[in-house]
């Protein structure tokens, strides 16, 4: 191995780059600093303003140099025929119907029947040759791997160029009022715009029910994106950059096997963060969403994804912890133990290097367990500047957080009140509007969600009250406390101590969780504190300090992404050369998107708000307005709209509400709908709210009635709506 590479991180235990601060709604921040600060809050004026160059391209400077677009100033739908075309097409790719579906729809006679509106195109393969001439974005393109041990297939490894994926991103229009560029504290030339780097992977089982096809991933995304804009699926704001080929390697020796896997990793990651590496160090010049351009490095600042793969990004085994020096038996300590950083990892690596022979595989490994290491030898962050595993492999909430809840906290609870008692009490529940219910208990369960997660951690608390022993109850709801606390989209020093408590708490009386037993092995014997996951929640606190907001790395928005990059396409192909027809999957999809995008732009017709929310689905484009409800509740009590009495969106203190333009049932009468509704004080309620609109006093949800039941009403029918719209207020609002 070259030393001098080795050398080129030798200073990053110094660096101060704390680059995962450029994600966290700087917009917002820049706001707040220009209205007053928040007591508490620091706030720190970055030195280095990013300066703006020479006029770059658009999305649509780039849309307008396609080769093609000579033809599209005469047919706009070019290489379709008209409108129709494309509108028909357009819908044809995005049922996600295989080849042989979308020639059984385009044979029959209503469609292929010969008239001046005929589609121009006739069976799924000329339909896939007009979609290719559409605009392209990041071309897939595709490398031979050559490993150290045979395997039973070739191995390929297929990708695209990660530079054009965050260019993309730039570029994309519908992210324009989502990107920042402002940065704090970094090792960057002065002028330079930093793009925080966020990569994701997860290997995934493709195949449902029977099969074993699994594939493997690699999402791409940018820090400087706000996370609540990332967070939406909608908006497409993670790319798939490349599909790792999952090895079945030749070797009687399945420790052999999976060191041999490990390292397939981390060459393939290698392969396709090298343009990143390249502009992490020498920088490049790239567009932002205005057409301007930039000088910018690229530096990796988060790594999401699960605590198995942490471990093979860190390049340490599977009995210590992937950020700290943590060991095994030192899971369950009360402190942050030092962070393990890169420089380190890549000392021992040279020691083993020079005492064993790289090829073999096995005493190699042997020799790398002593230093808690899987037998990696060149990883792919190792040339990657200001880049380090002790920072960019942040908590994760679905993961870390509500993993171990499922796995650990739950099943104490089930073990100290009893399966059928928990269940039972659960049964009982009154089922919240937005939350889920769980009629047949919750110690049954297969396959639960995140969501699953939260809403069970939501009810738990109340449900073993008065039914646990007082110091087991007060360990259990610490751990959830501090779950809730640190989820906030923002920290001040008062909320970051709190966190810090709340975690301290359950430290102080985890003995209970062992006096009870819910801490027992199969041996009868109390089992160690040996809980990765509880390790990991150590560093949620230091990450708030050099990274703010936690939430801004969860995985939800990446597990979401896998469905539509590669469960959906694995089920529109044929089974046979999977990755190849991902690729040609996604790649029609991305293409048609972005003409739909260019074409409502072009066309005058994108990107404005509908007037009417119940009429506003998903652009052509994919994203989705965000309505305030909350704001139009508070603008209408302020008669800023004018709009007629009684008001469509109204709001409490916690929850807003939303009718449709047209009601469901539009001339009930009154007794009527008391009786089928069951709501015996209608007549009561409508006197009420009568009485007090034409005092012109607001009108109040709740409370005592004045009117009598049986009291008369000047109109004897009303317009009923089955179906509201509801918006909840944040936990941390």
């Amino acid at each position: 191995m070259d030393n001098d590479i080795y050398q080129s991180n030798s200073d990053i235990d110094q660096f101060a780059l704390n680059v995962p601060v450029v994600n966290t709604d700087i917009g917002q921040q820049s706001s707040a600093v220009e209205g007053g600060v928040e007591r508490g809050q620091a706030v720190e004026y970055c030195p280095n303003v990013p300066r703006v160059y020479t006029r770059g391209m658009t999305f649509m400077d780039g849309f307008d140099q396609d080769i093609y677009a000579r033809q599209r100033t005469e047919v706009p739908w070019y290489s379709f025929a008209s409108q129709k075309d494309w509108e028909v097409a357009h819908w044809l790719m995005r049922t996600n119907l295989s080849m042989s579906e979308i020639n059984e729809y385009l044979n029959l006679d209503s469609v292929s029947f010969p008239s001046e509106s005929s589609l121009s195109f006739h069976h799924a393969r000329e339909l896939g040759q007009q979609v290719e001439m559409l605009p392209s974005g990041p071309r897939w393109k595709y490398e031979d791997v050559v490993t150290d041990c045979p395997t039973k297939h070739p191995l390929r490894l297929f990708y695209c160029d990660a530079i054009d994926c965050l260019q993309s991103l730039l570029s994309d229009p519908q992210l324009a009022d989502c990107i920042d560029f402002n940065c704090r504290k970094c090792q960057i030339p002065q002028g330079a715009s930093l793009l925080g780097v966020i990569l994701s992977s997860d290997k995934t089982k493709v195949t449902n029910i029977s099969g074993n096809r699994y594939a493997h991933p690699v999402l791409i995304s940018l820090a400087n994106i706000a996370s609540s804009s990332r967070a939406k699926a909608s908006l497409h704001a993670y790319l798939l950059v490349a599909l790792i080929p999952v090895p079945k390697f030749v070797h009687s020796n399945a420790r052999v096997r999976g060191v041999l896997a490990d390292r397939l990793f981390h060459q393939c990651i290698g392969i396709v963060t090298e343009p990143l590496k390249a502009a992490a160090k020498m920088g490049i010049m790239m567009n932002d969403p205005v057409g301007n351009s930039r000088y910018c490095f690229t530096p990796l600042v988060s790594y999401v994804t699960d605590t198995p793969e942490e471990l093979l990004v860190a390049c340490v085994c599977s009995n210590v912890s992937p950020v700290t020096t943590a060991t095994r038996d030192q899971f369950g300590d009360p402190f942050c133990h030092p962070l393990r950083k890169g420089s380190s990892t890549l000392a021992h690596i040279k020691a083993v290097l020079r005492s064993v022979a790289l090829a073999d595989v096995s005493e190699f490994f042997a020799v790398c367990k002593k230093f808690d290491l899987n037998g990696v030898y060149e990883p792919f962050w190792l040339d990657w500047p200001l880049s380090d595993p002790s920072q960019f492999i942040t908590p994760e909430a679905l993961h870390h957080w509500h993993r171990m809840f499922w796995d650990h906290d739950l099943n104490w609870c089930i073990f100290v009140v009893g399966t059928d008692e928990l269940d039972f009490r659960f049964m009982l529940l009154q089922v919240l509007t937005g939350y889920r219910g769980f009629k047949d208990g919750v110690s049954t369960l297969k396959q639960v969600s995140g969501r699953d997660h939260r809403d069970i951690q939501r009810y738990l608390i109340g449900l073993i009250a008065a039914a646990v022993p007082s110091d087991f109850l007060s360990a259990v709801c610490s751990l959830c406390e501090f779950r809730y606390l640190a989820q906030a989209p923002c920290f001040t020093e008062g909320a970051v101590t709190k966190v810090e408590h709340a975690l301290q708490g359950f430290h102080t009386l985890k003995e209970a969780v062992v006096n009870v037993g819910a801490r027992r092995g199969k041996s009868g014997a109390n089992k160690p504190w040996a809980i990765p996951k509880l390790e990991l929640l150590q560093g949620v606190v230091p990450s708030i300090h050099s990274h703010r907001s936690v939430m801004q790395w969860s995985a939800d928005p990446t597990e979401c992404a896998h469905i539509d990059y590669i469960k959906v396409p694995g089920c529109a192909g044929n089974n046979h050369n999977y990755d190849e027809q991902v690729c040609r999957y996604l790649d029609h999809q991305e293409k048609c998107q972005k003409f739909a995008l260019a074409l409502e732009i072009k066309l005058g017709e994108g990107l404005e708000e509908e007037e009417e929310d119940d009429r506003n689905g998903d652009k052509a484009g994919g994203a989705r307005c965000f309505k305030d409800y909350f704001e139009r509740a508070r603008q209408l009590i302020e008669n800023k709209h004018g709009a007629p009495r009684p008001f469509r969106t109204f709001s409490t203190s916690i929850t807003a509400y939303h009718l449709s333009a047209d009601p469901t049932l539009t001339h009930m009468t009154v007794d009527k709908a008391a009786e089928r509704f069951a709501l015996h004080n209608l007549r009561g309620a409508l006197a009420d709210y009568l009485e007090r609109d034409a005092a012109g006093s607001v009108h109040v949800i709740g409370g005592r009635r004045r009117a009598p039941s049986n009291c008369k009403l000047k109109f004897e029918r009303i317009q009923v709506w089955c179906k509201v719209r509801m918006q909840l207020k944040s936990y941390h609002e």
